[in-house]
């Protein structure tokens, strides 16, 4: 069975719906909100919004997430920079009931209430504290307070301010952030089921809701403070070099551009791990992970590295890039190519509804203005990517002069 996807609009929410031969279910809901819209005196407010909506839900008496594992339906949410997530998992016989959920999760406001506020403010601050552990967490604070401009995006990891902040929050606070920003929402249904009864169903479970007069607004010159900078954290407990770079970047998110940031970033990957590991022994792996939406580009840079090789590698990671900013080497473009034709996103039916759905996020979210593209036809754009469009997008990705270093070690490298 081929893959289809239709969007739909009822009372200003985005339905999209991705047919598939999988006989699981998926039903999931977007928000375009997150950390981006929060300052110092709400920091936090939308992780504790997402928990108080999950289980003040009318289908559960108590925690909501095991009274769906009883029932069989995987379900969780998540807070993130930019976006909130509601999403369950289970089997067409649960469709209708996994559509009721997701739907009064994200848009019933009135199920927020003080009880429910108390009990998840318990649930919230142990989640804070077991983060707070994180042993990395100073390193990955420092890294987006510089990388960011935005109070909620530079404060990501602050936790102690979300931690002061939950004993402020009340009933009144919530539901009032919760009418202006729960704006842009997108419901996603996936697998085998009937069109006309999904449509009907949110039809019914929407008629005395409604989105009005949404408006997109635009924040790309004021999402990265665009400053290169460099910072040393002393930690004596540790025994390895932990090195974080931010590469920030403000692109077109244009569908081509999403795909060479993919392969120049997959591609300064497999370069280091050639040279750094596979020749000089400097490090066992390094992460190069790319993230694109409204604010622009971010690429960031995860190395751990021994202490007294930790100098070296840093100054070998650079002079890579710089290198590769004159001359691409082809064979390792080639084979990121060759990769991408047997990878999942070409074979798996799952992937594939995955790939329709973050186009589907792409544009109504990150404000893409390309429409939405078959597989098949970016199947295509990506294996024509040549080498000369590789060599004029990496400076632009890899921008040094607006770079943000930070790592922490037992001594600085200088």
């Amino acid at each position: 069975m081929s893959i289809s996807h239709q969007i739909y609009n009822i009372n200003g929410y985005n339905i999209l719906l991705i047919k598939n031969d999988i006989d699981n279910i998926s039903v999931k809901s977007c928000i375009d909100t997150g950390y981006i819209h929060e300052d110092k005196n709400n920091l936090g407010i939308n992780h504790l919004i997402e928990h108080v909506l999950v289980n003040g839900n009318s289908q559960c008496e108590n925690d909501c997430i095991s009274e769906m594992n009883k029932k069989g339906i995987l379900m969780n949410a998540s807070t993130g920079l930019n976006m909130i997530n509601y999403f369950t998992m289970g089997i067409s016989s649960d469709l209708e009931k996994m559509i009721k959920f997701i739907v009064e999760t994200t848009i019933n406001y009135k199920n927020i209430n003080n009880k429910v506020i108390e009990k998840e403010k318990k649930a919230v601050l142990n989640e804070l504290l077991t983060s707070s552990n994180n042993s990395l967490i100073n390193v990955y604070h420092t890294l987006y307070d510089k990388l960011f401009s935005y109070y909620g995006l530079t404060n990501f990891f602050n936790y102690k301010q979300q931690i002061d902040n939950l004993n402020h929050f009340d009933e009144e606070k919530l539901k009032i952030f919760y009418q202006k920003h729960y704006k842009n929402i997108l419901f996603i249904v996936s697998g085998n089921f009937d069109d006309d009864l999904v449509l009907n169903l949110f039809e019914n479970l929407l008629k005395n809701s409604k989105i009005e007069n949404f408006s997109v607004e635009s924040i790309v010159n004021h999402c990265f403070k665009l400053k290169k900078s460099a910072y040393f954290l002393q930690n004596n407990n540790i025994k390895n070099t932990t090195i974080m770079i931010g590469f920030p970047s403000i692109i077109d998110n244009s569908i081509y551009n999403s795909i060479l940031v993919d392969i120049t970033c997959k591609y300064i990957r497999n370069i280091c791990m050639d040279v750094l590991r596979a020749k000089e022994n400097l490090i066992y792996g390094i992460d190069i992970i790319p993230s694109i939406n409204y604010c622009g580009t971010t690429v960031k840079v995860n190395i751990n590295v021994s202490n007294e090789n930790s100098k070296k590698t840093l100054e070998g990671f650079v002079k890579l890039i710089k290198d590769n900013f004159s001359s691409i080497d082809n064979e390792f473009l080639e084979g990121i190519k060759k990769n991408f034709i047997y990878s999942k996103n070409i074979n798996n039916t799952e992937d594939k509804s995955i790939y329709y759905e973050n186009m589907y996020i792409n544009k109504i979210f990150n404000r893409c203005k390309d429409q939405i593209c078959d597989l098949h036809d970016y199947s295509n754009m990506y294996l024509n990517v040549k080498d000369s469009d590789i060599k004029k997008i990496l400076p632009v990705l890899f921008n040094f002069d607006k770079m943000v270093l930070v790592y922490t070690s037992q001594k600085s490298m200088t």
